[in-house]
């Protein structure tokens, strides 16, 4: 509703002011990552990227790692959405470097719903796929799965890094790996109860809908574009969860 969306801006602008005011930069900043994953939630990239931006400065200003993090992982889920998977390459590195050192399971300090080692690995392969590197992408995922699997106890973090090996085994062509990490995706959420989650039923009857013999990887032929137009729209509101 415009109403809504009206009032968030406005309640976001007098957050802005009263930190201001305080001269409370750690606020001020929790503020502008917020609301660059709000304007990217609605699809005002310029409007996200500026205040993701102005979080990572006060956030390098302060020396607050988590809260670069934070803001890092947000900033790269604009940037793929754009397109400028370069630059959020450039991003998901700079935030593994933060990450060392620390714990893998680790998610609270970073005001996260995934565990930030999961997700950022997730962003990482997402992006290197569409840049071409292949390879490298499904690693990174297949790392993520890892990591998610080997902490356990968080079925969103696992449902990130699944749906990310998925999407770069679409790209692949490789349709039955595709749909049984999809499969999987679907079986977590069901399992956690996380019904707003169930699109990979969704995206797995798409996908098998443009296959000749409803599900053969050899009709498949490469993947459509249709296809993974669709796991994407999908697959990007996950990795900045």
């Amino acid at each position: 509703m415009l109403g809504e969306q009206e009032r968030v801006v406005e309640l976001f602008a007098q957050a802005e002011s009263l930190a201001e005011e305080l001269g409370d930069k750690w606020r001020l900043a929790h503020v502008f990552a917020d609301s660059c994953a709000y304007f990217s939630q609605e699809g005002d990239h310029q409007r996200a990227i500026n205040a993701g931006e102005r979080a990572l400065v006060l956030a390098t200003e302060m020396g607050d790692s988590a809260l670069q993090v934070n803001a890092q992982v947000r900033l790269v889920r604009v940037y793929i959405r754009l397109g400028d998977y370069r630059r959020a390459i450039d991003l998901c590195e700079q935030n593994l470097s933060s990450l060392k050192g620390r714990p893998v399971g680790e998610r609270s300090p970073f005001g996260m719903q995934a565990i930030v080692s999961v997700a950022t690995r997730s962003q990482r392969a997402v992006c290197l796929g569409e840049v071409g590197e292949l390879a490298q992408g499904i690693g990174w995922a297949q790392e993520a799965v890892h990591i998610a699997e080997t902490v356990g106890g968080h079925s969103h973090s696992l449902t990130v890094a699944c749906s990310a090996l998925s999407y770069l085994h679409l790209v692949k062509g490789d349709l039955q790996k595709a749909l049984t990490l999809l499969d999987r995706s679907l079986q977590i959420c069901r399992i956690a109860g996380r019904v707003a989650f169930l699109a990979p039923s969704t995206i797995r009857l798409r996908l098998c809908s443009f296959t000749p013999q409803f599900g053969s990887p050899a009709a498949f032929g490469g993947g459509s574009k249709a296809a993974k137009l669709g796991c994407r729209h999908w697959i990007l509101p996950l990795l900045a969860e």
